[in-house]
């Protein structure tokens, strides 16, 4: 729908499209464009109307004492019906989880390996019994963050072999020789090749402070021909370099 404010794209997307409003001069011919029998029809209208002089919804609450500005009757030609869908749009309470979010049972006991976050919990009660439109996030992300600690405390140590975790700004571990032999970042850098977005930018950061290469590779030195590739889980401990503070004494100089 267009914003309300658009009085213009309103009437085209609502009462100029066809079949989504009907129209007529009275109520009995708009019960016939909505095929519905013409007596229910008078009797709702006529029953709202009683109610909007009274002030007061005591059949669906729709308005009251305090409602501003006050209903109008439903009295004069031409009248306007349209179809509606009820849909479910928010769910202010769903299974139960404690603060952990773990999802609890009949009895009340964590249902092991089962969490539950954000709508299907009602937000664990977050929101209270209302909300407005986009209050939903804050409480989603807080109680995904609750439910990820809590699986990542579970998670059972891994075993074997680890990644060599690379020690950022240490300029000493190797030379860029060692690396310059094949790798010319410069050249790299420049030939925007597709899917190398990242490498171009953080590799530009690299060569506009003088980086290392140590400083975010250590973990393929010494040069090992069969094992000499990318170790990404190593690398992200490096993100600091470009994204984080930078240190106090400065960018590690190239040797």
């Amino acid at each position: 729908m267009a914003g309300w404010e658009n009085v213009g794209e309103v009437r085209r997307l609502v009462y100029e499209t066809p079949g989504v409003v009907v129209s007529a001069d009275s109520l009995e011919e708009l019960a016939a464009a909505m095929a519905v029998p013409a007596s229910n029809l008078q009797a709702t209208v006529s029953r709202y109307n009683e109610l909007a002089a009274q002030g007061v919804d005591h059949d669906f609450k729709a308005f009251g004492e305090k409602t501003f500005p006050k209903p109008l009757p439903i009295d004069t030609g031409p009248f306007y019906a349209a179809q509606f869908f009820p849909i479910t749009r928010k769910s202010m309470g769903g299974v139960d989880v404690d603060l952990e979010c773990r999802v609890l049972d009949t009895s009340g006991k964590a249902i092991p390996g089962l969490y539950a976050v954000g709508e299907v919990t009602g937000f664990g009660g977050i929101n209270g019994k209302a909300a407005l439109e986009g209050t939903f996030l804050g409480p989603g992300i807080y109680m995904g963050r609750l439910a990820g600690r809590t699986v990542a405390r579970q998670l059972v140590p891994r075993t074997g072999p680890q990644p060599r975790t690379p020690v950022v700004g240490n300029p000493s571990m190797f030379e860029d020789a060692a690396c310059l032999r094949c790798h010319d970042v410069t050249k790299d850098v420049g030939r925007r090749r597709a899917g190398n977005w990242h490498y171009e930018q953080s590799h530009s950061k690299v060569l506009a402070r003088g980086y290392a290469c140590s400083s975010c590779h250590a973990e393929m030195f010494p040069y090992r021909a069969g094992a000499h590739h990318l170790d990404r889980s190593a690398v992200v401990t490096s993100c600091r370099a470009c994204h984080g503070v930078q240190p106090r004494e400065g960018p590690p100089a190239r040797p």
